[in-house]
């Protein structure tokens, strides 16, 4: 299609198409971590290996979603739905987890403000400790988390000058 016949599509395809989107948050899973793999990189230094699976509980939000969106298109009459392909789930780009939180060195990177256990001078300001990110972009909680970080650095050198 070329021309004013490409031009009539384009205005009636785009006034009568949708695209719904679920957003799945996913529960903080133990199981679901970074670690170091056996295999090297070129300077030998151990490669990342990724564990992750999708809970039951993303998997139920998801069953729901699609009969959410079945409504919606029945209440505007619409039709020829698509779904996405089953048990595929997309990259929702919200990086989170990684570095995690606690009292325990054994099982954590950092402790709850974000100190690193191995390096005392080393603060972890990012979304890196998060567990989640719910259903939400997580840079404004990254910030929360170096802000408040910033605090406690501040507040404990006072403390430490006064």
């Amino acid at each position: 299609m070329f021309g004013a016949q490409f031009e009539q599509q384009l205005r009636f395809r785009s006034v009568r198409e949708m695209s719904l989107k679920n957003v799945l948050e996913v529960l903080p899973n133990p199981e679901n971590r970074i670690a170091l793999s056996s295999e090297k990189d070129a300077m030998g230094i151990p490669k990342p290996q990724a564990h992750y699976a999708i809970d039951e509980y993303a998997r139920r939000g998801h069953a729901r979603s699609k009969q959410d969106f079945e409504q919606i298109a029945r209440l505007m009459g619409g039709s020829n739905l698509r779904h996405s392909k089953e048990g595929v789930f997309a990259n929702n780009q919200h990086i989170c987890g990684t570095l995690s939180m606690g009292s325990d060195p054994a099982r954590a990177v950092c402790d709850q403000w974000g100190r690193a256990f191995d390096h005392a001078n080393l603060f972890l300001c990012s979304t890196g400790v998060l567990p989640t990110s719910g259903t939400c972009n997580s840079t404004e909680n990254g910030l929360a988390v170096a802000l408040r970080t910033v605090k406690h650095i501040l507040d404990v050198q006072q403390g430490a000058t006064a």
